[in-house]
Order: structure tokens, then C-alpha cells, then sequence
């Protein structure tokens, strides 16, 4: 109903597995079958590709309120084939939260009425006249929900995080969420004992010891025996407590029962027992078939005839010679993991290239090497790698030419050449860089152009694609640029959100014939006077920038006036234009000074307009400019800014 200030919604729900990255599905919507989220009274969905954050197959939910429509996005794969308690949480003045299986996840956007970060504080606000839906069926077949749909609950309070998770453990598992005792008469004076489920964690071939008698309910004399042995492993009582033993080469999940007795009393429960495939259990699925590979030539027939859910497995030694190319697709249920036994210990001196989707690479170290993925490549993961030495003169080391590529906790330095590390290229939509360390970059030659480590996209024929991508928790140090490429991170395009990063003797963050960047809670330090540019600096119209921390004698933040109008049709621009950065907004930033309509020269005469600062802190210049609004109430929320050490970034993060 409308009127509400807060609003929780839940449903149990197993996805037929043809929608699973395949299309939008409803399951549960109140308004026009047809409308689109931001139209609607609610809606609780499965979302092919997240429209503010990116994120593919995600879980979406949206409520209207009288501020606005209020939408989370939760986190790429988030869909499930099995079954899923999702759950979606709304309360006036605060940002809205999303559960799945009764955990919190991380919100890739978050917000109101488009705006990241805010808040609504009104009420519910439904459409009239419209039903609440629960699948759609046949109401819309094209949004229509395929699978199960079973306790739908929706509540005006919201309850707190722990009786969520509880709710959820109970709708999966009841035998892994409660103990019960024997039953007992009224003129039973014996008391019962409880049995507790547990769980434990142990890695192959070794025994864990898990200590039932510590945690249940225990009348005087209880005593602990086994019901029946676990199918892949062996259950003893030792010292009073259960060791379970997996059997040689289990990996996976493994439970059996245990029992309480007192008396003629008796209680039962679960034990539930995971064999951690190895450390980085949980960073690549199981295998279906491992390929164990020591050589070039291993490795390429072992990618020629690589199927579903193979693990091919580099022995530590180099891999060169001649070039590597995949040859057939992944599924998002079985990807191809290409991965090194031990991490960063297989050395690949020659290409690497992916030509199809649904792949993980982990642990490799290109050395002098590219990586180059391929415009069908979609859904690539590389994870834990390492990209260095390479030497291609002002060389690019992967061009991301395919959408839903993520770069996660990789290591990436050139200290010997000029190049860049990664480039979103056309195709390239959808790409997340997260908690990953660009280092000691460049020959150090401040009269050379050493291009930037981060470019997102590729000049004016880009400046108008969106390219959905989100750079994250990142750490940058000694990138030693050119003054003829003095950036960090390179913006040359749509919808590019910088997170979280840390610049560290690294000049700076820049949007260059770019629109709607989004900056926020990043600190970007020690910026030395002298260089030909540093901070942050915007070209182009509509971009923000929230939470920011600048210092340095060299710091400043920009507003280039242009040599074209940022309002102007994009389509005549070339690639030495500067686009005036029209209504660009900084929100609590802090830096020694601003320059609102910078000129390099002369030919940039046209105008920055309505521009907004917000609660800035620092020196303010007003140059080339019309509209500037200088205010200390801050329109949205945003983060604090973060700093990072090389110990939260890279392969060895946590």
C-alpha cells in the first residue's frame, strides 16, 4: 500500500535455468506489466544487466515512493539456478538493502530517482488502479517469470539482519537451522537434551575436530554417540568430541547426524562438514575434468580440446614460444579455468588470447606478454594474475574488447616502457578493475608522453558510449607520466564510475571527452609542483565528483573550458577537442585549489556552465565560466575517502 515508511518484501524462488542471464524476469511487480522499474509501485526482479551499476545477472529491486523511485542493484551472478531466498529491505531515510539466502550483499548502485547515494524520505507511493503481480505469467511473457515462486511475504516493518538470516536458514535447511529435544509428558520430570546443527570447514586430508557437547542444551549425564558415518569421509569420537576424517582426494560437502542421550531421552542433529577444494576455494567452480599442463605444447592442444568446466592446470615453469588462443566457450554454469598450480608460478612469455565467453584465468604471470580478449569473449574473469616488463612500445597489454569483463586483485607494472595497461575498447561495456595495484609505471621522463595505465575508451569516437564500467578500490604508486599523458586514469567515455581508489606519487584522475563520471571517496596524495597537470581534471558535461581528498603542492581540481560547447553534437568532434565541462558537480571535496573554466590556451573559449560546488574545501577560482553555484549544503550522501596499502590490493590481498 502507499502511505508506508518502510517496506520488506521476500520470496522463495528457483529459477528455470533459461533465464538465467538470458532476459529480465519478474517476480513480484505492482503497476504496468510493461513499465520499467523506475515507473513502478515495486518490483522485485532478475536482472539481465544492471541499468546504473552494471552489474550482470543480478537481482534488482526498486519501490516508488513520494521522492522518487528508490533502486539496489546487487552484484554480477547473483542469480541462482537452486533455490534462493531473496529478500529486499526499504525504510525512509536510508538507502535500501538486499539479501539473498539471508545474507546482505553489496549494492553495485544504490539510490534515488537516478541519483547514487540518495535517499528518499518520504512514503510508498503505488500506482493506482494496478495489481500486484506475482511472476507476471501472462500479463507480459516477455518479462514473465520461469521456475518456482513460493512464500511471498510482504511486511510495512522491516526486521533486523539476524531474523532474516534466520527465516532464510529455516526456508532452505531446516536441519541445519534448529535442534530439537525428545518429546516429554507432563508427568515427565526428565529433562530433554538439544542437539545443535553445526557446520565445519577442513581442507583434503585432514581431520577437523567439532565439539557438539560445547553448544547444545546438556541435562546432568548426557552422553555423545554417532547416528550413522558420512558418505565420503569417517566420524569418531575422540576426547569427547566428533573428528571427521575426508576420505583421500574428497573435496566438496559431506554431513551425517550425531545424538544426545540422557536417560531415555534422545536428540539428533546435523553436522555439516565442507572440503575446501585448496585456498582458493571459492574463486573457480570445481573442475569437471582437471588438464594438467607443463609445457607450450600442453597447454595449446589442452585449449584446443578444452570443454565445459575444465581446469587447465600451468605447472609452475614458462609457457612461450608461440601464441595461445582459446578455441571453445565456457557456460556460465561451467566456465574454462585456466589457472596456475601455484600462484604467479607459470610465466607466460607469449600472447594469451580469449576468444570465447566463460572463462577464469587465475594466477598467471604474463611476463612481456599480452592478453587480448576478443570481442565474443564475454564473462571473463582474470583473477590473482600478474602483467609486467611489457615492451611494446606505447603498447596496449589487454584491449577489452567484450562486455562483463572483471579484473579482480591483479598486479600490473611497466617500469621499463611507455604503454597501457588496460583499454575499454568498443564492445567493451560492463568492465569492473577492482582491488587491483598499478605500480612503478613509466620510465620517469617527465618530457616523454608515457601513456596512462587505465584508459576507458579511446577519444572522440567513444565519448558517447556507455560504457558501464567501474573502477574499484585500487591502489596506483610511481606512475611516472609524461606531460603529454599526464593521467592515471583515462575517462573517454560514458557512465565510468572511479570507487574507492588511492593515487600515491600518481597524477591524476581525468575525464577527457567524457560525460557522466561518476568520482567518489578517493584520495589521490603527494602531488608535486611542477607537472603539467594534477588531481582531477574534467572535460566534458554532466560528471560528479563526491568525497574526494587532493593534497599536494601540485594538487588541484579542473573545469576545462572548451574548444567545442559539451552540449554540442559529439559526432563533429575530434580527438584534440576539450568539450566544455557543462554542470559538472563536486561534492565535499578537498583539495588546495579549484580552477572552474581552466584554459590551456586561448582556443579554449567556450564556457564552463552551471557548474555546482558543494561544500568544498580549498581555494576557488572562477575563470572561463557562467552559472557557477558555490553552496555548503551537499545534495547527496557519499563515501569517505579511502586509502589503501599494497597489503588490501593485488594477488596477495585478502
Amino acid at each position: 500500500p502507499s502511505g508506508l515508511g518502510a517496506l520488506y518484501v521476500q520470496a522463495v524462488v528457483q529459477a528455470d535455468p533459461a533465464i538465467i542471464g538470458s532476459r529480465d524476469a519478474r517476480i513480484l511487480l505492482q503497476g504496468d506489466p510493461a513499465a520499467s522499474p523506475g515507473q513502478l509501485g515495486l518490483d522485485l526482479f532478475y536482472d539481465v544487466a544492471g541499468f546504473f551499476g552494471g552489474a550482470s545477472r543480478t537481482v534488482k529491486f526498486a519501490v516508488m515512493t513520494t521522492d522518487g523511485s528508490v533502486q539496489i542493484e546487487g552484484p554480477s551472478g547473483a542469480q541462482s539456478e537452486d533455490r534462493q531466498v531473496v529478500s529486499a529491505v526499504w525504510q525512509a531515510g536510508v538507502l535500501p538493502r538486499l539479501y539473498l539466502d539471508g545474507e546482505e550483499v553489496a549494492a553495485t548502485w544504490a539510490g534515488l530517482a537516478g541519483q547514487q547515494g540518495a535517499v528518499a524520505t518520504g512514503t510508498t507511493s503505488m500506482v493506482a488502479g494496478q495489481p500486484l503481480s506475482i511472476g507476471l505469467g501472462s500479463l507480459n511473457t516477455a518479462r514473465s517469470w520461469i521456475g518456482l515462486i513460493d512464500e511471498v511475504r510482504i511486511a510495512t516493518a522491516v526486521p533486523a539482519a539476524g531474523r532474516i538470516a534466520a527465516e532464510a536458514r529455516n526456508l532452505l535447511d531446516p536441519g541445519a537451522f534448529y535442534g530439537i529435544g525428545d518429546g516429554e509428558q507432563f508427568t515427565d520430570y526428565a529433562e530433554s537434551p538439544v542437539a545443535v546443527p553445526l557446520a565445519a570447514v577442513t581442507t583434503p586430508g585432514q581431520w577437523v575436530d567439532i565439539d557438539p557437547l560445547a553448544v547444545s542444551h546438556l541435562p546432568t549425564g548426557t552422553e555423545l554417540g554417532l547416528e550413522a558415518q558420512p558418505q565420503s569421509g569417517i566420524a569418531s569420537l575422540v576426547d569427547g568430541r566428533i573428528r571427521y576424517t575426508p576420505f583421500a582426494g574428497f573435496t566438496g560437502k559431506d554431513s551425517f547426524t550425531y545424538r544426545l542421550v540422557s536417560g531415555t531421552k534422545t536428540a539428533r542433529a546435523r553436522i555439516d562438514v565442507t572440503v575446501a577444494v585448496d585456498p582458493a576455494a571459492g574463486e573457480y567452480p570445481p573442475p569437471l575434468r582437471t588438464v594438467e599442463v607443463a609445457t607450450a605444447s600442453e597447454l595449446s592442444a589442452a585449449l584446443a580440446s578444452a570443454r565445459p568446466g575444465d581446469h587447465i592446470v600451468l605447472a609452475d615453469g614458462d609457457y612461450g614460444g608461440t601464441t595461445f588462443a582459446t578455441a571453445i566457450a565456457g557456460t556460465s554454469a561451467s566456465p574454462v579455468v585456466i589457472r596456475a598450480s601455484g600462484k604467479l608460478g607459470a610465466r607466460l612469455t607469449s600472447q594469451l588470447t580469449v576468444r570465447h565467453p566463460w572463462y577464469i584465468l587465475w594466477g598467471l604471470d604474463f611476463d612481456d606478454a599480452a592478453l587480448g580478449v576478443e570481442a565474443n569473449a564475454s564473462d571473463l574473469v582474470v583473477r590473482r594474475c600478474r602483467s609486467r616488463n611489457y615492451g611494446a612500445y606505447q603498447g596496449i597489454w589487454c584491449r577489452v574488447k567484450a562486455p562483463r569483463v572483471r579484473f579482480e586483485k591483479c598486479d600490473l607494472s611497466n617500469s621499463a616502457s611507455r604503454g597501457i595497461a588496460l583499454d575499454l575498447a568498443a564492445g567493451g561495456t560492463a568492465l569492473t578493475v577492482s582491488r587491483c595495484h598499478f605500480h612503478d609505471w613509466g620510465p620517469g621522463n617527465t618530457g616523454d608522453q608515457t601513456f596512462e595505465p587505465l584508459q576507458m575508451g579511446f577519444g572522440a569516437a567513444d565519448t558517447n558510449r556507455d560504457a558501464a564500467a567501474r573502477i574499484e578500490y585500487c591502489l596506483f604508486e610511481n606512475i611516472n607520466q609524461g606531460n603529454g599523458e599526464p593521467e592515471t586514469v583515462s575517462i573517454k567515455s560514458r557512465n565510468v564510475t572511479v570507487h574507492g581508489c588511492h593515487l600515491k606519487n600518481a597524477r591524476m584522475i581525468k575525464v577527457r571527452i567524457g560525460r557522466q563520471a561518476h568520482i567518489e571517496a578517493c584520495t589521490i596524495e603527494n602531488l608535486a609542483s611542477g607537472m603539467a597537470a594534477t588531481g582531477i581534471e574534467m572535460a566534458g558535461p554532466d560528471n560528479r565528483v563526491l568525497g574526494c581528498v587532493i593534497t599536494g603542492s601540485g594538487a588541484r581540481v579542473r573545469l576545462f573550458a572548451g574548444t567545442v560547447d559539451g552540449d554540442s553534437d559529439p559526432s563533429g568532434w575530434v580527438n584534440s577537442d576539450y568539450p566544455s565541462a557543462n554542470r559538472n558537480r563536486l561534492t565535499g571535496v578537498t583539495a588546495p585549489s579549484f580552477a572552474i573554466g581552466y584554459q590551456y590556451n586561448s582556443g579554449m573559449s567556450r564556457p564552463v556552465r552551471d557548474a555546482r560546488l558543494e561544500n568544498v574545501t580549498g581555494n576557488v577560482s572562477l575563470l572561463n565560466e557562467t552559472g557557477t553555484v558555490q553552496t555548503p549544503t551537499e545534495s547527496e550522501g557519499y563515501d569517505p575517502p579511502v586509502t589503501l596499502t599494497a597489503a588490501d590490493v593485488g594477488p596477495d590481498a585478502p
